[in-house]
C-alpha cells in the first residue's frame, strides 16, 4: 500500500491533486524514525496529517527540505541508499506541486498526507 498526497482546492469546479508519496514500509521504516530522531513534528503526523493553514504547510515543507538536505549527504542520514533514491525521486515530483500549493493558498481548502 502506498500513502498519497491530497490536495483539496475551495473551487468545487477544479480538480483535486492526488499522487503517491511513499510506500507504506517506506513510511515505518524510514520517514518515522528519521522525523522522531530529528523533532519533525509534521512528519511524525505523516499518514494522518491533515494541514487547513499556510504556516502548517510551510512548515512541512520545510521539514521535508531538511529530510532531503540529510538524504542528500554522504551518509544518507543514516537511511540506505534505495531507500534514499526513493524518497528524493518523489520529493522531486512533488516539489514543484508543494510550491504551487504554497503560492496560491489561498484557493487550497487542505493539503493531506
Amino acid at each position: 500500500m502506498s500513502l498519497d498526497v491530497n490536495i483539496k482546492y475551495k473551487d468545487p469546479q477544479r480538480e483535486d491533486y492526488t499522487h503517491p508519496f511513499s510506500f507504506q514500509s517506506v513510511l515505518r521504516e524510514q520517514w518515522w524514525p528519521l522525523a522522531k530522531k530529528h523533532e519533525l513534528e509534521t512528519l511524525q503526523r505523516l499518514e494522518c496529517l491533515v494541514i487547513e493553514n499556510r504556516a502548517d504547510a510551510v512548515q512541512l515543507v520545510d521539514e521535508l527540505r531538511f529530510v532531503e538536505k540529510l538524504l542528500m549527504s554522504d551518509d544518507h542520514g543514516g537511511v540506505p541508499e534505495d531507500k534514499a533514491s526513493y524518497i528524493l525521486e518523489r520529493l522531486g515530483i512533488l516539489w514543484p506541486v508543494f510550491d504551487e500549493a504554497l503560492a496560491e493558498w489561498d484557493n487550497v481548502k487542505r493539503l493531506s498526507i
